[in-house]
Protein backbone atom coordinates (compact mmCIF):
# COMPACT_ATOMS: atom_id res chain seq x y z
CA UNK A 1 0.00 0.00 0.00
CA UNK A 2 3.19 2.27 0.47
CA UNK A 3 4.36 1.95 -3.01
CA UNK A 4 0.48 2.83 -3.84
CA UNK A 5 0.56 5.92 -1.99
CA UNK A 6 3.79 7.04 -3.22
CA UNK A 7 3.08 5.93 -6.64
CA UNK A 8 -0.50 7.61 -6.84
CA UNK A 9 -0.78 10.28 -4.22
CA UNK A 10 -4.07 11.80 -4.38
CA UNK A 11 -5.08 10.81 -8.11
CA UNK A 12 -6.92 7.94 -6.88
CA UNK A 13 -9.39 7.60 -3.88
CA UNK A 14 -10.11 3.80 -3.26
CA UNK A 15 -6.61 2.12 -4.54
CA UNK A 16 -8.99 0.21 -6.72
CA UNK A 17 -7.48 -2.01 -9.24
CA UNK A 18 -9.30 -0.99 -12.65
CA UNK A 19 -8.91 2.83 -11.04
CA UNK A 20 -4.81 1.99 -11.04
CA UNK A 21 -5.17 0.35 -14.07
CA UNK A 22 -6.62 3.11 -15.64
CA UNK A 23 -4.06 5.80 -14.31
CA UNK A 24 -0.96 3.83 -15.09
CA UNK A 25 -2.83 2.95 -18.80
CA UNK A 26 -3.05 6.85 -19.56
CA UNK A 27 0.22 7.29 -18.23
CA UNK A 28 1.94 4.98 -20.78
CA UNK A 29 -0.17 5.74 -23.63
CA UNK A 30 1.14 7.12 -26.73
CA UNK A 31 0.57 10.94 -28.03
CA UNK A 32 -2.75 10.97 -29.70
CA UNK A 33 -2.93 6.76 -28.29
CA UNK A 34 -6.71 5.44 -27.63
CA UNK A 35 -7.63 3.62 -24.79
CA UNK A 36 -10.93 2.07 -24.33
CA UNK A 37 -11.92 0.09 -20.84
CA UNK A 38 -14.78 -1.99 -19.24
CA UNK A 39 -15.42 -0.34 -15.58
CA UNK A 40 -17.80 -0.37 -12.87
CA UNK A 41 -20.15 2.48 -13.42
CA UNK A 42 -19.96 3.66 -10.02
CA UNK A 43 -16.43 5.41 -11.10
CA UNK A 44 -18.53 7.52 -13.55
CA UNK A 45 -20.46 8.71 -10.39
CA UNK A 46 -18.32 7.70 -7.01
CA UNK A 47 -17.28 10.35 -4.70
CA UNK A 48 -14.52 8.22 -3.99
CA UNK A 49 -13.40 8.19 -7.62
CA UNK A 50 -13.66 11.75 -7.96
CA UNK A 51 -10.26 12.66 -8.03
CA UNK A 52 -9.54 9.99 -10.69
CA UNK A 53 -12.03 11.35 -12.69
CA UNK A 54 -10.32 14.85 -12.76
CA UNK A 55 -7.27 13.45 -13.16
CA UNK A 56 -7.63 10.98 -16.26
CA UNK A 57 -10.48 13.69 -17.73
CA UNK A 58 -7.57 16.25 -17.30
CA UNK A 59 -5.31 15.02 -19.77
CA UNK A 60 -7.06 12.46 -21.77
CA UNK A 61 -10.21 13.55 -24.14
CA UNK A 62 -13.27 11.00 -23.13
CA UNK A 63 -15.21 10.49 -26.27
CA UNK A 64 -18.15 7.87 -25.26
CA UNK A 65 -19.37 6.20 -21.75
CA UNK A 66 -22.05 3.85 -22.07
CA UNK A 67 -23.79 2.93 -18.64
CA UNK A 68 -24.62 -0.76 -19.20
CA UNK A 69 -27.36 -2.89 -17.23
CA UNK A 70 -25.49 -5.06 -14.07
CA UNK A 71 -26.60 -7.63 -16.04
CA UNK A 72 -24.84 -7.22 -19.16
CA UNK A 73 -22.40 -10.54 -18.72
CA UNK A 74 -25.11 -13.22 -17.71
CA UNK A 75 -22.72 -15.78 -16.33
CA UNK A 76 -20.52 -13.40 -14.20
CA UNK A 77 -21.77 -11.95 -10.41
CA UNK A 78 -19.74 -10.01 -7.53
CA UNK A 79 -20.49 -10.95 -4.28
CA UNK A 80 -19.88 -7.68 -1.96
CA UNK A 81 -21.21 -6.40 0.83
CA UNK A 82 -23.86 -4.76 0.02
CA UNK A 83 -24.89 -8.06 -1.67
CA UNK A 84 -24.74 -9.83 -5.38
CA UNK A 85 -24.79 -7.86 -8.73
CA UNK A 86 -22.67 -8.63 -11.76
CA UNK A 87 -19.24 -9.21 -12.36
CA UNK A 88 -16.61 -11.86 -10.86
CA UNK A 89 -15.93 -15.86 -11.41
CA UNK A 90 -17.50 -16.96 -14.82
Amino acid sequence: MKYLKNAYGRDTGTYDTYELFMLKSSQILKDNGSMGMIIPSSWLTGESYLHSRRKLTQFLDPKIAYAMPFDVFPQAYIYSKWGQSAVSAL
